[in-house]
């Protein structure tokens, strides 16, 4: 994780912005919170899009019997040894699968498909989920992250991926000015499945802290 936060900081200065809005999505939102609490004097403000903090995620997984516990079972899959070939057996059915739920196009699928379609482009991926933080069964970090920087927090009702209890507990960890915003009736594909609904989220947003 403080590679990937490297990474953005160090995008964002090769761009020449000393500060910056950062919006992030699923694990860009992991990253996306990480970075808002490690290094706060860099960002004007934060979006994240439907994935929690990470102390209330961790906090939330630490309970095997939790709904955030059994909404994240899937993760054991995707962090197993070899689950790139699982996805691509059969003529990827199954990562074809996924990747209609938020793209209908054919045109579209067929993109992902040629970036992802290979053992070795789609274990890369799946290593985000093997070198992820929080693991299940682990405890709680005990000192916990908190964000000052202004942020706005959607989630959406139909989030198969993330309760909403554990979305509901991130405003323990931000101690800036905060929003959380609820989408009811969309899946996880927030920009996908409510782009208007989002824009106009973000752009009041980044209107209001865009002189911070």
């Amino acid at each position: 994780m403080e590679e990937l936060v490297g990474d953005v900081l160090g995008m964002a200065t090769a761009l020449g912005y000393e500060r910056f809005h950062l919006v992030g999505h699923d694990w860009g939102a992991a990253v996306a919170w990480i970075l808002a609490s490690s290094a706060p004097e860099r960002v004007r403000s934060l979006v994240a899009l439907s994935t929690p903090h990470m102390t209330a995620f961790a906090r939330a997984l630490s309970d095997p019997n939790s709904a955030q516990s059994q909404a994240s079972g899937y993760m054991t899959m995707f962090r197993s040894d070899g689950s790139e070939q699982f996805f691509l057996a059969n003529e990827a059915r199954f990562l074809k699968g996924m990747l209609s739920q938020f793209s209908s196009s054919e045109t579209d699928l067929d993109v992902y498909l040629s970036l992802l379609g290979t053992p070795e482009a789609l274990g890369a991926a799946l290593n985000w989920y093997r070198a992820a933080i929080p693991t299940q069964g682990d405890s709680p970090p005990a000192s916990p992250a908190m964000v000052s920087t202004p942020t706005l927090y959607v989630w959406s009702t139909e989030d198969s991926a993330f309760d909403r209890g554990t979305a509901e507990a991130s405003a323990e960890f931000v101690t800036g000015p905060y929003r959380f915003e609820v989408l009811e009736g969309v899946g996880h594909w927030i920009a996908e499945n409510a782009t208007d609904d989002l824009n106009k989220l973000l752009v009041a947003h980044l209107e209001q802290w865009r002189g911070r």
